[in-house]
């Protein structure tokens, strides 16, 4: 017996499919942590710092 899935179906997986991939995209996007350091004197000793070696 073989089981038959019609277009409206493969429509509708396919469509979960992404939402599920987009979801979790955009969980990492929430959840990434933010590699500019929020106070620039900071930001600025510490590339003067490296400069100077």
């Amino acid at each position: 017996m073989s089981f038959c899935i019609d277009s409206s179906s493969r429509r509708l997986s396919n469509q979960y499919l992404i939402r599920d991939h987009m979801a979790v995209h955009y969980n990492k996007i929430l959840s990434a942590k933010g590699s500019i350091p929020a106070n620039t004197n900071e930001s600025l000793e510490i590339s003067d710092n490296n400069y100077i070696k």
